[in-house]
């Protein structure tokens, strides 16, 4: 009876095991190491621009901001001296229009007053004259015979000479003073006329500049401000502020925006492969020229840091290529033959250890392994896993055991 009940354990036993151990294989997906060559891809996203391109921008001498009243649309062809951009004008115009009116008006004030100035002045000399005439007359013809006249007429003539020789001086002195004051009141209105004159001068200037023209033939590009924004019809533009730019077309540039947290190992000199979002099927190498230091933000109010480079091309395939193209970027940071690499989820990190789990026999165990360079999707493993090792394909499923 006894030997009965054990040949059962026994078998039970068997059972068992055999059921633990397709249960251990089937908890996972089982991943075979073998060494392969590893290669470092940074993805990226960024847009076509010209390598030389002309900034579009508002004069910088208009002293305060406008208003946008019109734009060319963006990835418009334009030729030279085409309009690209104008600004409201209506406050301008109204002001021009009140300076124009000033100069008429100061211009007839101007007129009347030298006629008023040449009457007065002429009235002088007629007075003069007249008085010179009359001193004549009573000097030729003074009265000293007290046998004709009396004292009292001889006195009175007397006088009367005294008084054609003061008024002779007086009206002397009113012609030299009416002369400066004629010259100072119309050189005073002649100084208003200019003042005038400079703010006509100075409207019809903004009013020229309120007219962005195209200075040579190109693609009319859209300028973002700081805040990733372009300008739209409404906006307030500053003097000197940039709008758009007008690039060179025969050279064309890409710049890429990399995410700090996954630009380690990004070097200048790089290959970069770009896709064009309107031509995906198309692969168009480059090689990275120029790379910021510090990562920031693309956008305003968002922390997310991104580094940003530049990408030469080189390609000749005919493609339709236009600054601010969208695409996306490849970056080969590094290649690596014949190594270990494992999916980043079938690592574990726990307490500064890193591990998988390996498969050994019908069980699993925890296997240290010192980790290398690593991609968005796979882990170099430098030590800890041989060729031929079988480990679970996700950490996290099973149980794991005590490290051996």
């Amino acid at each position: 009876m006894i030997l009965g009940y054990s040949k059962w354990w026994f078998f039970f036993t068997i059972f068992i095991l055999n059921a633990c151990s397709e249960s251990v294989q089937k908890n996972n997906i089982l991943l075979t190491i073998t060494k392969q060559d590893f290669t470092i891809k940074v993805p990226a996203r960024g847009e076509l621009e010209a390598v030389n391109s002309t900034n579009i921008s508002m004069p910088s001498d208009i002293f305060e901001p406008q208003t946008i009243e019109w734009l060319e649309q963006e990835n418009t062809l334009v030729k030279k001296g085409q309009v690209v951009a104008r600004f409201d004008a209506n406050k301008y115009l109204y002001q021009r229009g009140q300076e124009r009116y000033q100069i008429d008006e100061s211009e007839i004030v101007y007129k009347t007053k030298r006629k008023v100035l040449e009457n007065e002045k002429e009235g002088i000399v007629n007075d003069r004259q007249l008085i010179k005439k009359e001193l004549v007359i009573a000097q030729n013809y003074h009265v000293n015979d007290l046998d004709v006249y009396s004292r009292n007429e001889m006195i009175d003539a007397m006088k009367n000479q005294k008084y054609l020789e003061s008024k002779q001086n007086y009206l002397a002195w009113r012609y030299q003073t009416q002369d400066i004051k004629s010259t100072s009141e119309l050189e005073l209105l002649s100084l208003q006329q200019q003042r005038h004159q400079k703010k006509l001068e100075l409207y019809n200037k903004v009013l020229n500049g309120l007219e962005i023209v195209a200075p040579h033939d190109g693609v009319f590009v859209l300028k973002k401000n700081w805040s990733g924004v372009k300008p739209h019809v409404g906006d307030t533009s500053w003097p000197g502020e940039q709008i758009a730019t007008l690039p060179d077309l025969s050279k064309l540039q890409a710049k890429i925006y990399i995410l700090e947290s996954e630009a380690a190992g990004v070097k200048l000199g790089q290959l970069v492969e770009l896709k064009l979002d309107v031509h995906p099927q198309q692969i168009i190498q480059g090689e990275i020229v120029q790379l910021d230091s510090m990562a920031k933000p693309r956008e305003n109010g968002n922390p997310i840091k991104y580094f940003e480079a530049v990408v030469s091309l080189n390609h000749s395939e005919k493609l339709e290529l236009h600054p601010g193209n969208q695409l996306q970027a490849m970056i080969y940071v590094d290649e690596m033959k014949a190594t270990i690499s494992v999916p980043n989820f079938s690592i574990d990190t726990e307490n500064g250890l890193t591990s998988v789990k390996l498969l050994d026999g019908n069980d699993w165990r925890k296997q240290l392994v010192k980790t290398g360079a690593r991609n968005s999707t796979k882990t170099q493993i430098i030590r800890g896993l041989s060729p031929g090792d079988q480990i679970a394909l996700f950490v996290n499923e099973g149980e794991n055991h005590a490290v051996h």
